[in-house]
């Protein structure tokens, strides 16, 4: 038996992982993963359209030296087999090359360490000319010249990963500095959730992430000032690598957010699409807004989320990709957390029920009836309100025959379908109410009572109103007037 090296091509391997799937906001947070590794408390990231178009991501790290810098330029530098430390938000040893070289096509690495300053850069153009794994080796004058590059000269340590020649950028727009600009507002968000426990400093957690000089704040996709943690319901599930925390929350009914609340914890298709398990490696979140096809997205669940800790030791059974930005549970976790969507899902459901048991209560007098039959429920106008039994009443047999065809065109008109797609824009149906409608209201109950009194039935007008919707709110008002009218 003989063997023969058969190494890839350089240029042909960088082109084809460039296509992996990086979005510019999955590679900055791939490149931030390292800056915590190293130990990072700030990271700062700079970008510029003119002269050129360029992104600069830099830390206050522990640095690297002349070997340790050529090591992580390499292809699979470390490996998923390697031992990392607890905190290490690495995987495969290709995130900093495959994550940079998504978005350009040269990306250059500095490093400080010990007073030294070290550069390494990949040009794939220059990597083709050569035909080779081609690692460019700056020096000072040629390190001078990059953007940012001065960021290192007040730190102890630090690193800076600059990006040049964002093809992916100028490929669909010439005006690629614009384009960046924009992009770079979405990536702020997505920081801003994916980081949010370093932001906020989490027991310990120290971390600040700036763009531009604008600091981020951390976005709590859990809303813990307002929601309600399920204590009874946090769980420890153990496996021999490790332990699997979780921890269910269920925000707040959309009618008790502002509008800039309802907005931040939605996306285009409402708060129904972001419910599920958020999984966070290291107190980092990888993969957000799904059940793993536990249960099913429906508007009643739409306000439970799960927060679900798993260590880096369990990489391998959560089948993480390279982009850090899909996995899936191991077996033994999938089945306790298939047993707890259930009880999880519960309390959501509750919180909608018990609302729609306020607007149609049993206890009250209501304007619409909910009738269940074997096909389904729907609603039909109750023919006993008391204010459409006044003015039946005063109406002839052919004035009242128009008023009972246009009630039946009525409900068999009620926009069923528009209702459930404007409700799943977390749209609330429930609003203040102005002066005139209050007007109106206090109006109709004056009229209503002196109706009644001089019929002599004053006592049995005073008993409905105060339970008749929504003249029900003012039971107050409504107090008053009686004694009066008595």
């Amino acid at each position: 038996m003989r063997e023969v090296s058969c190494g890839p091509n350089a240029y042909y391997l960088m082109e084809s992982t460039r296509s992996i799937g990086y979005s510019i906001k999955s590679a900055i947070a791939d490149i931030i993963d390292n800056s915590i590794a190293a130990d990072a408390k700030h990271v700062e990231i700079f970008h510029d359209a003119f002269p050129e178009p360029y992104l600069a991501i830099a830390d206050d790290g522990c640095g690297m030296n002349d070997q340790e810098l050529n090591e992580a330029m390499r292809y699979g530098g470390s490996g998923p087999d390697v031992a990392r430390s607890s905190k290490d938000l690495g995987r495969y040893g290709l995130g900093l090359k495959t994550a940079s070289l998504s978005q350009c096509r040269k990306l250059t690495v500095i490093s400080k360490k010990n007073n030294a300053v070290y550069a390494r850069q990949w040009d794939i153009d220059y990597v083709r000319r050569t035909n080779d794994w081609s690692l460019l080796i700056l020096d000072r004058d040629e390190i001078a010249k990059l953007p940012k590059a001065d960021l290192l000269n007040n730190k102890e340590s630090g690193t800076i990963v600059i990006w040049q020649e964002l093809d992916k950028f100028k490929r669909d727009n010439p005006d690629a500095g614009d384009l960046l600009t924009e992009e770079m507002d979405k990536v702020g968000k997505h920081l801003s959730l994916v980081f949010h426990r370093y932001l906020s400093h989490e027991a310990g957690l120290t971390l600040s992430i700036s763009i531009n000089n604008n600091s981020l704040k951390p976005f709590d996709p859990f809303f813990t000032k307002k929601s309600v943690k399920m204590q009874t319901e946090q769980i420890c599930i153990p496996h021999r690598k490790g332990f699997v925390e979780v921890t269910p929350y269920i925000l707040p009914h959309p009618s008790r957010m502002t509008t800039e609340e309802r907005a931040l914890y939605s996306d285009k298709n409402g708060m129904r699409s972001l419910q599920g398990f958020y999984i966070y490696r290291n107190r980092r979140l990888i993969i957000w807004g799904t059940w793993f096809e536990m249960a099913p997205k429906n508007e009643l669940s739409k306000l439970a989320r799960v927060q679900v800790d798993t260590p880096n030791s369990l990489d391998d059974l959560w089948r993480l990709d390279i982009k850090k930005s899909t996995a899936s549970p191991p077996d033994t976790v999938k089945k306790r957390l298939k047993k707890l969507v259930t009880k999880i899902i519960e309390p959501s459901t509750k919180t909608f029920e018990v609302r729609k048991r306020k607007e149609i209560s049993d206890d009250r007098i209501n304007v619409w009836n909910m009738i269940q039959t074997r096909d389904g429920d729907h609603f039909e106008l109750n023919q006993d309100y008391p204010l459409l039994k006044v003015l039946k009443e005063r109406l002839d047999k052919v004035e009242l025959e128009l008023l009972e065809n246009y009630i039946n065109i009525i409900q068999k008109n009620l926009p069923y379908n528009n209702i459930y797609v404007e409700m799943n824009k977390d749209k609330i149906v429930e609003t203040e109410e102005d002066d005139n409608e209050r007007k109106s209201c206090l109006n109709t109950i004056r009229s209503a009572m002196k109706l009644a009194s001089e019929r002599g039935t004053l006592d049995e007008a005073y008993s409905t109103l105060i339970k008749t919707t929504p003249f029900a709110d003012y039971e107050k008002e409504i107090t008053e007037i009686y004694n009066k009218l008595r």
